[in-house]
């Protein structure tokens, strides 16, 4: 299982109506592709969740961005019944700190990947403050609500990515992967901050893909199903997500785009 933060809207701006009607198919996507919908701590229909979502929002008028957008994707040969991925979403939200927030999920059939677009309010209704997912360790987090989903489920478990399971079945931190050299303004965003940086997640992200991938297809497929984009910048390359980019030679010296043109 794979799962994905899409980058946020370029204007800086977000909307539970968009995102919403995009997960219901309304826009983006044919309707006849969404095969289920979930909700939790919602008491409207789907397709008017919204406007409980943003009632509640308004409670909290410091917090800018109160959506939370979040996908989790199966593999080609996994076919997850609606209870498998309404429990996916739980043990996601859970994982998050969000399990107690207004959420909306939709299972879509638009790619070759079965995946669930998960919309979440960041609002408390109970306190009216912000929460910040897993104290702002929003990616860790999904990753090892990934592993604990497929052990739970019985999919074929992810071998790339922050943690691994051992033959025991317990969920163990790649330490070497977890902690990689960033720059020291990344590190000071992170103190800053109290959050994951770009570097680091694309670092975090891209390291093991970079060294095991046979070919360009195979890179830029593994790379986009994580939200990281392949760009040629002058003689070389750079991964972006979002607006930061990573030159691939400082991701690793076995990484750089002359070392990737020759294997």
């Amino acid at each position: 299982m794979i799962t994905k933060i899409p980058p946020h809207r370029r204007d800086g701006k977000s909307s539970f109506k968009d995102l919403i009607n995009y997960c219901l198919g309304v826009t983006g996507h044919a309707k006849d592709s969404v095969l289920h919908v979930g909700t939790k701590n919602l008491n409207s229909p789907p397709e008017k969740a919204y406007l409980e979502m943003e009632g509640l929002s308004y409670e909290n008028v410091r917090c800018k961005n109160p959506v939370l957008h979040f996908i989790l994707s199966w593999r080609a040969e996994e076919s997850p019944t609606n209870e498998q991925v309404d429990e996916a979403v739980n043990i996601a939200l859970k994982e998050l700190d969000l399990q107690d927030c207004q959420a909306l999920w939709a299972l879509q059939s638009d790619t070759e990947n079965l995946h669930v677009h998960v919309a979440v309010n960041r609002i408390s209704p109970e306190t009216f403050r912000a929460i910040r997912p897993a104290g702002g360790w929003t990616k860790k987090a999904l990753e090892r609500a990934a592993r604990k989903i497929e052990i739970s489920q019985g999919w074929e478990i992810e071998r790339s990515g922050r943690y691994e399971v051992n033959s025991s079945g317990q969920i163990l931190e790649k330490k070497e992967i977890a902690t990689p050299e960033i720059s020291q303004i990344a590190r000071d965003i992170e103190k800053h901050t109290g959050m994951e940086s770009a570097e680091r997640q694309i670092k975090q992200e891209a390291a093991k893909i970079l060294e095991s991938a046979s070919n360009w297809e195979e890179l830029h497929r593994e790379l986009a199903a994580r939200g990281i984009g392949f760009e040629r910048r002058g003689n070389g390359a750079v991964l972006k997500l979002g607006d930061k980019a990573v030159k691939l030679s400082h991701i690793s010296r076995q990484s750089s785009f002359s070392k990737l043109e020759q294997r």
